[in-house]
């Protein structure tokens, strides 16, 4: 999306992520344009929904990683995986768990930080050393 101040969210972001070679037949978006609630944008044929804190170019990625992490068990995946891509997805994008781990403690729930211990326990890798 234009600026960052929105991402791909649900079925579709786990199919731009390469997760699911399903292709939902609705697009969601999470976007800085979206207030209070999820609503469809009849326009544009896509639902759009707010944040959970405001989107720049500084947090967009762990974001749109974090709520990935957060859905992922709701929609049939092909990877074998789905933490081990995660991980490597974050390692590939050179991602801090510190900074992952301060996002989902701050707007997420416990289940989504459990997630992330999962992804953070299949990348065999210290990111913060490196």
């Amino acid at each position: 999306m234009k600026d960052n101040n929105g991402y791909e969210y649900g079925a579709y972001a786990l199919y731009k992520l390469g997760l699911t070679t399903q292709l939902p037949n609705q697009r969601e978006i999470v976007s800085n344009h979206s207030y209070e609630c999820r609503r469809k944008d009849k326009k544009l044929d896509v639902w759009v929904k707010p944040p959970k804190t405001k989107i720049n170019q500084n947090n967009i990625e762990y974001l749109m990683i974090l709520d990935a992490i957060d859905i992922v068990d709701k929609f049939p995946v092909d990877v074998e995986k789905p933490y081990r891509y995660f991980a490597e997805y974050i390692n590939k994008k050179e991602l801090k768990y510190s900074t992952l781990l301060a996002f989902a403690d701050k707007y997420y729930n416990l289940g989504t930080i459990k997630k992330l211990a999962s992804v953070a326990g299949e990348s065999g890798v210290d990111n913060e050393a490196a």
